[in-house]
């Protein structure tokens, strides 16, 4: 999950049904991966690129989440960033 408990009670949903709650939070974090994957590729080298389109075809989610882990420096902090970004723009 790309959401954590802070960026969820930021969201003001806790009301909701449990069905419409993990709706909301599946599409947030599609569209996080989204944004994720933008910066991801802007970062990468010409080289680790390639290897990261074709991670995407096939691999495992984890295994592309390490390949990024690895070749971009502060990914932990990318990834919170644009999570608290997304969660934001959802709360206007």
């Amino acid at each position: 999950m790309i959401i954590n408990k802070k960026n969820f009670s930021a969201l003001g949903i806790e009301n909701l049904p449990s069905e419409k709650q993990e709706e909301l939070v599946n599409k947030l974090e599609d569209i996080i991966l989204e944004k994720l994957s933008i910066e991801a590729v802007k970062k990468l080298s010409i080289e680790n690129r390639g290897k990261y389109f074709q991670l995407l075809k096939s691999a495992m989610p984890i295994d592309i989440y390490n390949f990024l882990s690895k070749n971009i420096s502060n990914f932990e902090k990318l990834a919170q960033q644009i999570a608290e970004e997304v969660v934001a723009d959802f709360k206007k």
